[in-house]
């Protein structure tokens, strides 16, 4: 479920990694959910951790390059 907004046509790229608490070793099948902040029933995508315990790609909606300190 990869969500494109057209009225903020700029685009940042997250992948996540996540691993097992106190052991170290990567968590298969956690499920990711991206919300906006302090908005956890508006869910802007979705997706689950592979073996390596990390995600796919999310695209996700960012403010223009020109507003960046640093490219």
């Amino acid at each position: 479920m990869t969500t494109y907004n057209t009225d903020q046509p700029e685009q940042g790229r997250l992948q996540i990694s996540v691993y097992a608490g106190g052991i170290g070793t990567p968590a298969t099948g956690a499920v990711i959910r991206v919300t906006p902040k302090d908005d956890d029933t508006h869910i802007i995508d979705e997706v689950i951790t592979d073996d390596s315990g990390q995600s796919s790609e999310l695209f996700l909606p960012a403010p223009p390059l020109e507003y960046s300190m640093e490219p």
